[in-house]
């Protein structure tokens, strides 16, 4: 579990926070991200949610400072679970070797 502090409390309802506290992160959190474009906020604000406990509604009212912070540990989950390294993506990515590279 990881914890981060907000450096703005967010107040929804009757709840407020002052901090985050995400859980280790299981196929069940990731099936929040269902239904939602991987790389949009949407997908960011839902896998959080499902990582914090928290609602979705309060996760939406974090300010930008927070959200800098919140945001690539959301991103991190996410390319735990689903990116390739690159040498089972193949050649694509990889630089080509020195003597093959344009000359600029």
């Amino acid at each position: 579990m990881e914890k981060i502090k907000l450096s703005m409390p967010v107040t929804v309802g009757e709840r407020t926070i002052v901090e985050l506290t995400f859980a280790d992160p299981k196929v069940r959190h990731i099936m929040a991200v269902d239904g939602h474009d991987p790389e949009s906020t949407a997908a960011a604000v839902a896998l959080v949610a499902a990582l914090t406990g928290e609602s979705e509604l309060l996760i939406r009212e974090l300010w930008p400072e927070d959200w800098r912070i919140v945001h690539p540990k959301a991103q991190a989950v996410y390319s735990s679970f689903f990116v390739l390294p690159a040498k089972e993506k193949g050649e694509q990515g990889d630089p080509p070797p020195a003597a093959e590279q344009p000359k600029s």
